[in-house]
Protein backbone atom coordinates (compact mmCIF):
# COMPACT_ATOMS: atom_id res chain seq x y z
CA UNK A 1 0.00 0.00 0.00
CA UNK A 2 1.09 3.42 -0.90
CA UNK A 3 -0.33 5.45 1.62
CA UNK A 4 -1.81 7.45 -1.39
CA UNK A 5 -5.22 8.22 -3.57
CA UNK A 6 -4.70 9.27 -7.01
CA UNK A 7 -7.30 11.72 -7.66
CA UNK A 8 -8.87 13.47 -10.86
CA UNK A 9 -10.26 17.04 -10.30
CA UNK A 10 -12.00 19.92 -12.56
CA UNK A 11 -12.03 23.66 -12.65
CA UNK A 12 -12.88 26.41 -14.81
CA UNK A 13 -10.28 27.82 -17.47
CA UNK A 14 -10.21 30.92 -16.17
CA UNK A 15 -6.56 32.14 -13.80
CA UNK A 16 -9.16 32.88 -10.64
CA UNK A 17 -10.81 29.25 -10.86
CA UNK A 18 -7.52 27.50 -11.33
CA UNK A 19 -5.82 29.08 -8.25
CA UNK A 20 -8.92 28.46 -6.25
CA UNK A 21 -8.86 24.75 -7.25
CA UNK A 22 -5.31 24.75 -5.65
CA UNK A 23 -7.02 25.31 -2.44
CA UNK A 24 -10.78 23.35 -2.53
CA UNK A 25 -10.57 21.73 -5.84
CA UNK A 26 -13.64 20.13 -7.55
CA UNK A 27 -12.48 16.18 -7.30
CA UNK A 28 -14.57 13.83 -9.32
CA UNK A 29 -12.82 10.63 -8.84
CA UNK A 30 -10.77 9.09 -6.78
CA UNK A 31 -9.01 5.77 -6.17
CA UNK A 32 -5.92 3.80 -4.62
CA UNK A 33 -3.97 0.97 -4.96
CA UNK A 34 -6.35 -1.26 -3.05
CA UNK A 35 -3.71 -2.73 -0.42
CA UNK A 36 -1.02 -3.54 -3.06
CA UNK A 37 -3.89 -4.87 -5.41
CA UNK A 38 -2.78 -2.42 -8.35
CA UNK A 39 0.66 -1.71 -9.16
CA UNK A 40 1.48 1.83 -8.60
CA UNK A 41 4.22 4.72 -9.60
CA UNK A 42 7.03 6.11 -8.63
CA UNK A 43 5.12 8.80 -7.23
CA UNK A 44 2.12 6.43 -5.33
CA UNK A 45 0.25 7.08 -8.69
CA UNK A 46 -2.39 4.29 -10.16
CA UNK A 47 -2.58 4.26 -14.17
CA UNK A 48 -5.93 6.18 -14.19
CA UNK A 49 -6.82 7.66 -18.19
CA UNK A 50 -8.54 10.61 -18.43
CA UNK A 51 -9.80 11.83 -21.93
CA UNK A 52 -12.98 14.73 -23.12
CA UNK A 53 -15.62 12.75 -24.60
CA UNK A 54 -17.11 16.24 -24.99
CA UNK A 55 -17.24 19.61 -24.20
CA UNK A 56 -19.53 18.30 -21.29
CA UNK A 57 -18.62 14.68 -20.94
CA UNK A 58 -15.71 13.58 -19.03
CA UNK A 59 -14.71 9.57 -18.94
CA UNK A 60 -12.56 8.46 -16.33
CA UNK A 61 -10.84 4.33 -16.69
CA UNK A 62 -9.17 3.44 -13.69
CA UNK A 63 -7.50 0.00 -13.30
CA UNK A 64 -10.21 -3.39 -12.37
CA UNK A 65 -8.54 -4.05 -8.85
CA UNK A 66 -8.56 -0.18 -7.73
CA UNK A 67 -10.54 0.56 -4.77
CA UNK A 68 -12.57 3.50 -5.59
CA UNK A 69 -13.10 6.33 -3.18
CA UNK A 70 -14.89 8.89 -4.43
CA UNK A 71 -16.74 8.72 -8.08
CA UNK A 72 -18.87 11.60 -8.79
CA UNK A 73 -21.52 11.44 -11.33
CA UNK A 74 -21.83 15.30 -12.42
CA UNK A 75 -20.60 18.28 -11.70
CA UNK A 76 -22.21 21.53 -12.55
CA UNK A 77 -22.51 20.66 -16.49
CA UNK A 78 -20.14 18.06 -16.04
CA UNK A 79 -21.18 14.61 -16.58
CA UNK A 80 -18.39 12.30 -15.33
CA UNK A 81 -18.21 8.81 -16.58
CA UNK A 82 -16.15 6.47 -14.62
CA UNK A 83 -15.27 3.08 -16.05
CA UNK A 84 -12.96 0.11 -15.28
CA UNK A 85 -9.59 0.16 -17.67
CA UNK A 86 -9.99 -2.65 -20.56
Amino acid sequence: MTGFATVVSVSDSNWVARQAALFWPSVVFAADDNDGAVSWGEKGQIKVDVRWASNTQLIVAYPEKARVLRQERNLHSLSVQSVVSK
